[in-house]
């Protein structure tokens, strides 16, 4: 999931993840909350928001929406939900946040 990427298709289900892995999807569901103690959508959108993390890190200019629709996101609300779950920051704040550390670290 990691290498491929799967993580970034916006249409990603268990099913669809099953079928591109070639493994049974309740074998698959059943490793995903016994070795990463989580269950599909929570290991999904944490896949996302580190790659979501990333980009927002970077030097390049993407809107949030825009990121959000890279990381498989199909809305903004959807995307800032579970940034702020996951990280306890909007993704505004994330991006200040960073660009505060860059600039301390110079």
């Amino acid at each position: 999931m990691r290498e491929k990427k799967y993580f970034l298709y916006p249409d990603l289900n268990l099913d669809k993840l099953s079928e591109l892995t070639g493994t049974n999807k309740h074998c698959l569901s059943q490793a995903i909350n016994e070795h990463l103690d989580m269950n599909f959508f929570e290991y999904l959108n944490s896949l996302r928001i580190e790659e979501a993390k990333q980009l927002l890190a970077s030097e390049k200019d993407y809107t949030i929406i825009e990121i959000a629709y890279q990381v498989g996101y199909n809305n903004k609300v959807s995307f800032n939900k579970a940034f702020k779950n996951l990280t306890g920051f909007t993704p505004t704040e994330y991006r200040q946040r960073q660009q505060t550390v860059k600039v301390y670290q110079n």
